[in-house]
């Protein structure tokens, strides 16, 4: 898998925290992105995953200190910090 140097979340990606365990407790409170820009979240019940957005993440400009990208084995974004992100969005 070729590294990325990043991804576009999109508003249904960030939805997918909607389908995470309200627990905090457990160690599924968090949206799974791979390297190619695909959410998954599961809160141990069912599982949901989002394909990639559209828009190339190569269309939009580097910003200064955002880090160099993916390593290829995606990150984890906290479940309330996408929900945060959802209510900057319209």
């Amino acid at each position: 898998m070729e590294n990325k140097t990043g991804v576009i979340l999109d508003r249904a990606s960030l939805l997918a925290s909607e389908f995470t365990s309200d627990e905090l407790s457990r160690s599924m409170y968090a949206v799974h992105v791979t390297a190619d820009g695909t959410a998954e979240a599961t809160n141990g019940h069912y599982l949901i995953r989002v394909p990639p957005c559209a828009m190339p993440a190569e269309d939009f400009p580097a910003v200064v200190g955002m880090g160099t990208g993916f390593n290829g084995t995606g990150l984890l974004l906290p479940a309330d910090a996408c929900k945060a992100a959802l209510k900057t969005t319209a």
